[in-house]
């Protein structure tokens, strides 16, 4: 009788730690399983993230950052890209909103006395490696990157930028801003929808080096804001 007894105490005992260790790898696995779905709705959330950037951006109407931080896919190639009648030193491309309103820009310089020149639109992915690797090539890695994106990071490749100089004034340096069209271009530019990309004394922001030629489609809503308040891109998007 008390053999039974303690048989039926060591069962009693079996029991409950059986059932114990039951709830405790029962509850571990409760917590791993939330643990993953938390995981899957983030990576949907990001995989949604990625593909509305995509999708905006063949909306002009939408602003999107192309920086050192915020790139573009390799493939990326705007749909609307037009031939710039304006003049250029070369064959230019630019979207359609953006060309028109450059062509406007441009007339009104003119009417002005003022003879400006384009010298650089959109590139693609691979025109741009080789830009930067001249640039390394030509004044090492440290300078190039303080004027030259890498590529998949070019605001070029957006198709909503225009590089602007003067008919009697081609070079790329910071002495264009002492030209009477510079001064015209960063006095009026915001009125055709663009606005200078990177300025002076907000070099630590944009990551790149003054660029006085540098202008960046964004549309009248935008520029006229950012002209006023005298903002970077990254500034004004809440991304510095």
């Amino acid at each position: 009788m008390a053999k039974f007894k303690k048989r039926r105490i060591r069962r009693i005992i079996l029991l409950g730690i059986t059932f114990i260790l039951s709830t405790i790898i029962i509850e571990k696995f409760i917590k791993i399983q939330n643990i993953n779905n938390k995981q899957i709705n983030i990576s949907k959330e990001e995989t949604n993230f990625e593909s509305k950037s995509v999708n905006n951006i063949n909306n002009i109407k939408s602003i999107i950052l192309v920086n050192k931080d915020f790139g573009l896919e390799k493939g990326y190639e705007p749909e609307d890209l037009v031939e710039i009648e304006v003049k250029s030193n070369k064959e230019i491309l630019l979207r359609r909103e953006a060309n028109e309103n450059l062509e406007r820009m441009f007339e009104d310089a003119k009417k002005d006395g003022i003879n400006l020149l384009a010298v650089s639109g959109y590139r693609s992915y691979e025109y741009q490696n080789d830009v930067y690797n001249n640039e390394v090539y030509n004044n090492g890695k440290e300078y190039a990157d303080k004027y030259v994106a890498k590529p998949g990071y070019s605001e070029h490749q957006t198709g909503l930028v225009v590089d602007v100089l003067a008919v009697n004034y081609t070079k790329m340096d910071e002495n264009f801003e002492n030209t009477k069209e510079c001064m015209w271009l960063h006095k009026n530019i915001h009125k055709y929808g663009f606005i200078l990309r990177y300025l002076k004394g907000k070099e630590n922001i944009t990551g790149y080096n003054y660029e006085p030629w540098h202008i960046r489609y964004v549309g009248t809503e935008h520029s006229l804001k950012i002209k006023e308040k005298d903002l970077t891109l990254e500034e004004y998007l809440g991304k510095s």
